[in-house]
């Protein structure tokens, strides 16, 4: 997963839809095995138009979107 300037934000190991509308929701970066196994994932809300191709994601750029700051359980997620 790619920002549009580049940055590299981890690779994309899950997705997460909305339970009401069935559309995406929020996706799980993964950034190396041991940094997931010391922080958890980071789990990142998606963007209305991402660009997804064949190999990469790529969202717009946001200055929230930092891994260190992504970093979540899974049941913090808002689901409303």
């Amino acid at each position: 997963m790619l920002t549009a300037a580049g940055k590299v934000l981890g690779a994309l190991e899950d997705v997460f839809f909305d339970p009401v509308n069935g559309s995406i929701s929020h996706y799980m970066l993964a950034d190396g095995l041991l940094q997931s196994l010391l922080q958890g994932p980071a789990i990142m809300p998606a963007p209305k138009q991402p660009v997804i191709g064949e190999e990469h994601v790529i969202v717009p750029e946001n200055p929230e979107w930092d891994a260190d700051q992504l970093t979540m359980s899974i049941s913090s997620l808002d689901w409303q």
